[in-house]
Order: structure tokens, then C-alpha cells, then sequence
């Protein structure tokens, strides 16, 4: 692995604000569990699907491509038509009402930070277990979602979970927002899933599914389902009162308007080596691999970070040293930090980070 000397700036995230392009699809895996917690109430899901996508029987009877936006719709037509807000995909149905109730709860919160605190404690006392958690790491406020032993009534894959708990945090994130009543977008430093990043290559197909719909990174292989804020949101007020929510059986309507109608970050918008940054702070990508996580092209890729008077191979020089200045600081060993950033040997490690730094990592992690 090449040594570079450079100087390394500080690529602290920041706060953003711009109009996204679109609106990504959800994935295909999740119609199929879908329609079997649909079938015993005598459902034809197909056909509530080309309603809300304003197809006519016979017209293309293969399953279209769903917008995150329509997806909702969708739930919210199931949850009319199964009287469960879970749309049968827990044991222990909700009621209809019962999203109502926990945001009249949160409604009435002072500040954002309160608010989530009666949104985890208000799901987590209908769902009968703490599943939801909000958690505050420095400068971070997080709210987590933990499905371990959720009551599903089936079996899920690996594939069908992930992508029904990122739906959640979708959902999660744009409650928030109604109630917030303010721009929290911009406050979003990161999205984390237990989906692993080589699952995603390989179920990779040509559209965007919906972590596409995140202007932020997403950390795989995580240990929650989270959404990650700047902490400064914690103060902002929650405008919403509980006398002005959404009628009961209009919540998922207004989540998806809200959705085509305030998707406010956009990927497009965050300079491009912030975005290669983030990504390698999280994890060891090659340039290939980082291109296609940013739906760019390898050959658009370098000409992006040419255009920033940059290349990947700096950037990723820069990205190594935070991730190893982070880990010594955590006093793992050089040789355990060597491991895992991916280089050959402990050795080869060393002098990058001397030539980085000037110091050698066992100086560098006596004086952290």
C-alpha cells in the first residue's frame, strides 16, 4: 500500500440542506411476505398495488417497480383493510389508531429530543418489548430500532428483514418530521443497517432500492437499525400539537406526501469527497466497489475527485489516518488496527502512519 504525506483537514460531517432528484424504489423481496400476511384476510395484494400505482386490471400484470412513497400507501391501505397497523406482519397486531396514539403523545413534547423518547417508549409499550431505543454518543443523538425476537408470523429471509426494518427507519425518520414540523434533514449524519455490505453488492440490481433514499452514509453490518443526528437537533421545538395530527387512518398518506414533497437531501448535493470520506470511515472499499455504492461509474468517480483537485487514492489516504487515529484511541494494538484497515502487515502500517503523521502509532496511542 502506497505512502502518502500530506497534510490531513479535518472532513467532520455538516450540516446539509438541498432538493433530491427522486424518489427510489423499495425492494422487491418485500411484496412476498406481504402478500402471505395479506392472504388470510382475503387480500389480493397485486390488486391494491395496481390502485395505488393507478394501473387497470390486465393492464401489465407483473409487478412494477413500488416507490418508497407508494410503498407506504400501500401499508396504509393494508392496515385499513386488516384492521392491524402491523399489516399481520407481527404476532402482536396494533390496533387501528395506534401510530395516531403514540404521536399524540409526542405531539406534545417541548423538544426533539423528548419527542423521541415518547416515540420509542409509546411503540415499545404497544409492541409489549423495548425494541426501539434513543441513545446519545458525544456529539450524536440516535435513535435505534433492535428487532431481535420480533414477533414475526412467519419466517423472513435475510433479505425480506433488512429491507422491511429499513422501511421502518424510513418511516421513523418522516414521523419524526411531521411532528417536528421542522427541517430535520439537515441534521442527519448517518443511517445504519444489520444489512452487510456484500449482501447489498450482490442483490444489487439497476434500480435503487431504499437506502438510496438516505443524502447521507449508511454504515452496514451494523448492530441497530438507526438513525443517527447531529445532537444540535435536540433542541429544536416539536411546533406539532397533538390536536393537529393527521386523522388515524391518514398517518401513512401523510408520510408519503411528505416524502415526494420534502426529500431534502440528496446525495447529489453533498461534495463528492465528503461522500467518498464518510464511506471509507465506515468501511475498506476499493475505488470500484466505492463507485458503485455512489451509483457513479468508476471512470465518473475520478473525474469528480480531479474536479476537487483530488484523487482517491489521497482521499482514502486521508480517510485510513481518522479511522486509525480513531482505533489507537481505543487502544487496539498497531497490530490490530492494521488488520483492520486491510493492510498486509503491521509493518506496512506503521510506515504509512509515521509517514502520515511523523509519529509512530505506539508514540501516537501513549499520548491518546
Amino acid at each position: 500500500m502506497p505512502c502518502y504525506c500530506m497534510d490531513m483537514p479535518n472532513y467532520s460531517q455538516h450540516l446539509r440542506s438541498a432538493s433530491g432528484p427522486g424518489i427510489p424504489c423499495v425492494d422487491d423481496s418485500l411484496f412476498e411476505p406481504l402478500a402471505r400476511a395479506a392472504l388470510p384476510s382475503g387480500i389480493d395484494l397485486a390488486a391494491v398495488l395496481r390502485q395505488i400505482q393507478r394501473r387497470r386490471d390486465g393492464e401489465n400484470d407483473e409487478l412494477e417497480p413500488v416507490l418508497v412513497s407508494d410503498y407506504f400507501r400501500l401499508l396504509g391501505k393494508l392496515a385499513e383493510l386488516t384492521r392491524d397497523e402491523t399489516v399481520k406482519m407481527s404476532k402482536r397486531p396494533l390496533l387501528p389508531g395506534a401510530f395516531h396514539f403514540v404521536m399524540s403523545q409526542a405531539a406534545g413534547s417541548k423538544r426533539f429530543d423528548g419527542m423521541l423518547h415518547k416515540f420509542a417508549n409509546g411503540f415499545n409499550l404497544l409492541h409489549g418489548r423495548v425494541y426501539n431505543h434513543v441513545m446519545t454518543q458525544g456529539d450524536k443523538l440516535i435513535y435505534a430500532i433492535d428487532n431481535k425476537d420480533f414477533p414475526t408470523p412467519f419466517e423472513l429471509t435475510a433479505r425480506q428483514l433488512h429491507s422491511f426494518l429499513e422501511c421502518i427507519v424510513i418511516l421513523m425518520h418522516t414521523l419524526f418530521g411531521i411532528c417536528a414540523s421542522a427541517g430535520i434533514d439537515s441534521y442527519l449524519l448517518k443511517v445504519t443497517t444489520k444489512r452487510r455490505l456484500s449482501e447489498s453488492r450482490r442483490q444489487a440490481g439497476k434500480r435503487l432500492n431504499q437506502l438510496a433514499y438516505w443524502g447521507v452514509p449508511t454504515a452496514y453490518g451494523s448492530k441497530h437499525y438507526a438513525l443517527i443526528y447531529d445532537y444540535a437537533v435536540a433542541a429544536l421545538p416539536v411546533k406539532l400539537q397533538p390536536a393537529a395530527l393527521p386523522r388515524p387512518n391518514a398517518i401513512f398518506g401523510e408520510v408519503a406526501n411528505l416524502i415526494e414533497s420534502n426529500l431534502r437531501v440528496s446525495p447529489v448535493n453533498v461534495p463528492i469527497v465528503d461522500r467518498v470520506v464518510d464511506l471509507i470511515l465506515t468501511q475498506t472499499v476499493s475505488a470500484n466497489e466505492l463507485a458503485q455504492q455512489l451509483n457513479l461509474s468508476a471512470r465518473t468517480l475520478r473525474r469528480r475527485l480531479a474536479e476537487s483537485n483530488t484523487s482517491f487514492q489521497e482521499v482514502r489516504q486521508r480517510a485510513l489516518n481518522a479511522r486509525a487515529k480513531r482505533l489507537l484511541s481505543q487502544n487496539l494494538l498497531a497490530g490490530e488496527v492494521a488488520e483492520k484497515l486491510d493492510y498486509s502487515d503491521e509493518r506496512s502500517f506503521r510506515r504509512a502512519f509515521i509517514c502520515w503523521n511523523g509519529i509512530s502509532p505506539a508514540k501516537f496511542r501513549a499520548g491518546a
